[in-house]
């Protein structure tokens, strides 16, 4: 005899609850080095450092590291069960992050305080959205999904928005440091362009062509310049995007994340085999400041880039001259 509805339904629960302690089981038994961390990200204020922490595969979620109390303000926001990294992005109060977490029926775009509060899916209805990025009015949030289109929505999940053509395979969004446009790619067969259109979808005009695929869009300060990121991460372009045309390109062996431009839009910080080195794009020359490798980087002032050291808890300082 089929089951009904309602026994249908307890099973269900059950099977939820007995999954969810499983985890929690499993998680409580793992060592420091069982997890692995990535996508470190400084916030807007160089206060806290975000960054993904994996345990073996089984669940992603952001941990918020305070770099002046050197403790973790949170962990584990967004959990996700899978391999799926939560992609996030700072708000520019830097009090917030929005982030993607894949729970099943309830995949989305999520915002929450750092403290884990305020917890809130704002795409519950958008399936597979990917790469947010929060504009710097701190109004709403830019994102693709895995189809090919990108959206704007406010914060507080209303006013969904697809700006991009149904026509277009288009991803990576980044909102320009004045909030007026919006950068985004476009792949085009084995390759890429880069497109800007105002941020609400009007007037797109096409930047530049690549033969790579890129993984991120990086603006200058100053909204003059746009970084990509090949996905290999051993490449990179500076596209002009006053005068549209590819102005330099970085290409090594190894991965040059992470990548952060100077204050004042005139060098590019990555990392080499070498170490840490820093392009001056007007001069095209180049200069290693340190021998250290490290995987994070915030350009504080002209002259200084910080970097965390997880490992043993302090902040490491690199002078930069001209």
């Amino acid at each position: 005899m089929p089951l009904s509805r309602r026994t249908l339904i307890i099973v269900s629960i059950f099977l939820i609850i007995l999954i969810g302690l499983a985890t929690l089981l499993y998680l409580s038994s793992l060592e420091p080095s069982d997890y692995t961390y990535s996508q470190i990200n400084w916030s807007p204020d160089g206060k806290y450092v975000a960054f993904i922490t994996t345990a073996n595969a089984m669940t992603s979620g952001i941990d918020i590291f305070s770099v002046q109390d050197m403790k973790f303000v949170n962990s584990g926001i967004g959990a996700s069960p899978g391999v799926f990294p939560p992609h996030f992005s700072w708000s520019p109060d830097s009090q917030s992050v929005a982030f993607v977490s894949y729970q099943g029926i309830h995949d989305g775009i999520y915002r929450a305080n750092i403290d884990g509060s305020n917890l809130e899916n704002l795409t519950d209805d958008v399936l597979l959205p990917r790469n947010p990025d929060w504009s710097p009015d701190g109004r709403r949030i830019a994102f693709d999904i895995f189809s090919g289109q990108v959206y704007i929505v406010n914060v507080d999940g209303a006013n969904l928005v697809r700006l991009t053509s149904r026509n277009e395979d288009a991803g990576i969004p980044a909102w320009s440091p004045d909030g007026r446009f919006i950068a985004y790619q476009v792949h085009e067969g084995s390759g890429s362009a880069v497109y800007i259109m105002n941020a609400d979808g009007s007037n797109y005009t096409r930047l530049a062509d690549f033969r790579d695929v890129g993984s991120d869009l990086i603006w200058s300060p100053d909204g003059n310049k746009i970084i990509l990121v090949s996905e290999e991460a051993t490449r990179f372009y500076v596209v002009d995007t006053i005068q549209p045309q590819i102005i330099t390109q970085v290409i090594e062996n190894d991965s040059l994340l992470p990548i952060v431009w100077s204050p004042d839009s005139t060098r590019i910080a990555y990392m080499t085999a070498e170490g840490l080195v820093v392009k001056n794009i007007q001069t095209d020359t180049l200069k290693q400041i340190s021998s250290d490798v490290v995987d994070n980087l915030f350009w504080k002032t002209p002259g200084q880039i910080l970097s965390l050291d997880m490992l043993n808890r302090r902040v490491l300082t690199f002078p930069v001259n001209d």
